[in-house]
C-alpha cells in the first residue's frame, strides 16, 4: 500500500479544518482574522478540487447526486440573497443571507477534495486511522469548547445554570462509522464506541442520542454476526461490557444531573 508524507497536501488540508473548527481555543474568538483567512483557504481549495473531480474522474453516483444536491442549494441560496425576505438561523436571530449558501458550501464540498484524495491514493485507512485519534481529540475539545461558551453566556445573564443541551453531541455521532478502520483491532473499536456513548448522553441530544443507540446497536449486532467462531466470544464479552457502560453512565447521570432527568421526562411526554 502506497505510504503518505506527513506533510502532504491531504494532511495540510485537514489540519487546517481542525484548525478552524477549534479557532475559539486557538484565536480566543470566533470570526478573527486568522479564521477567515483559514476560511477562505479551505473554500478555495475545496472549489478547485470540486472542479477537478468533475473534469478529470468519472463521478460514480453518488458524486453526481452530490453535485445536483449543491448546485441546487447553491440556486436557492442565490435567489434567497436577491430576494426580499430575511434568513434566520436556529436560534431565531436573523442572520446575513450570504450565510446560507457560505454553510453549505462549506459542508458539502470537502467531499470532493476527499474524494480526489482517495483516488490518488494520498488518503488511504492507514493514514485514516492515525487521523481518528486526533479527530477524537478535537470533538472532545470542541465539546467542551462549546459548554464553555454556554456556561459565559449564563454567567452574563445573572444565571448560575450549570447543565446544557449541547449541539457538539453531533459531532461524536458521526465519528461511529470511522471504528470500521478498527476491524481488526476489536478492543479499539468498543473503546471508541464507549467514549461515544458516554459523551452522547452527557450532550443530551435527544436525537443524536436516538440516532447513536440504533447505530452502536446495528455495529455490535453486525460485529457478532461476521465473528468467527473462536471470536464470538471475545466480541459477546465485549458487547455485554459496552452495554453494561452505557447502563453505568444513563444511571449516574439520572442520580446526578436534574437537566438529565427533565430531559427524560419531556421526551416521555
Amino acid at each position: 500500500m502506497q505510504k503518505t508524507k506527513l506533510l502532504s497536501f491531504s494532511n495540510i488540508y485537514i489540519f487546517m479544518w481542525l484548525v478552524y473548527y477549534l479557532q475559539t481555543s486557538i484565536f480566543g474568538s470566533v470570526g478573527s482574522i486568522y479564521s477567515r483567512i483559514i476560511m477562505l483557504f479551505l473554500l478555495g481549495v475545496s472549489i478547485y478540487y470540486c472542479v477537478y473531480a468533475h473534469y478529470n474522474y468519472k463521478m460514480p453516483s453518488y458524486m453526481k447526486g452530490l453535485s445536483a444536491l449543491l448546485v441546487m442549494f447553491t440556486i436557492y441560496g442565490v435567489l434567497l440573497i436577491l430576494s426580499p425576505s430575511t434568513f434566520k438561523g436556529a436560534d431565531g436571530e436573523t442572520v446575513p443571507k450570504y450565510r446560507y449558501v457560505f454553510n453549505i458550501l462549506l459542508s458539502l464540498l470537502p467531499i470532493f477534495p476527499f474524494y480526489v484524495f482517495t483516488c490518488q491514493r494520498k488518503l488511504n485507512e492507514v493514514i485514516l486511522r492515525k487521523w481518528v485519534f486526533v479527530f477524537f481529540v478535537s470533538v472532545t475539545l470542541q465539546y467542551y469548547q462549546h459548554l464553555q461558551q454556554r456556561l459565559l453566556e449564563a454567567l452574563e445573564m445573572g444565571s448560575n445554570r450549570e447543565e446544557f443541551t449541547n449541539n457538539f453531541g453531533y459531532e461524536f455521532l458521526s465519528m461511529i462509522p470511522l471504528m470500521a478502520f478498527f476491524s481488526k483491532k476489536k478492543w479499539i473499536q468498543y473503546v471508541g464506541l464507549a467514549y461515544i456513548m458516554v459523551f452522547l448522553l452527557m450532550a443530551l441530544k435527544r436525537g443524536a442520542i436516538l440516532i447513536g443507540c440504533i447505530c452502536i446497536v446495528w455495529f455490535l449486532f453486525r460485529s457478532f454476526r461476521k465473528a468467527s467462531s473462536k471470536q464470538k466470544i471475545g466480541v459477546f464479552v465485549l458487547n455485554v461490557a459496552l452495554i453494561a457502560c452505557a447502563i453505568y453512565t444513563f444511571n449516574y447521570l439520572e442520580n446526578n444531573s436534574d437537566y438529565f432527568v427533565a430531559r427524560i421526562e419531556n421526551t416521555l411526554e
